[in-house]
């Protein structure tokens, strides 16, 4: 395991780069989903098929 020591203001920075980053692929992948017209309904169906 490798360590690193940071100042406060680069974690922060780091830590907001990768929520934003995260936060856009969550964004793009919500709108791939709606426009493949997946519903809230359509996710329960496919989480609740066991085959």
């Amino acid at each position: 395991m490798v360590g690193e020591i940071v100042s406060v203001q680069d974690f922060d920075a780091s830590r907001a780069f990768y929520a934003d980053r995260l936060q856009h692929r969550i964004d793009a992948s919500a709108e791939a989903v709606a426009q493949a017209g997946l519903t809230a309904e359509g996710i329960d169906q496919l989480l609740a098929d066991e085959s």
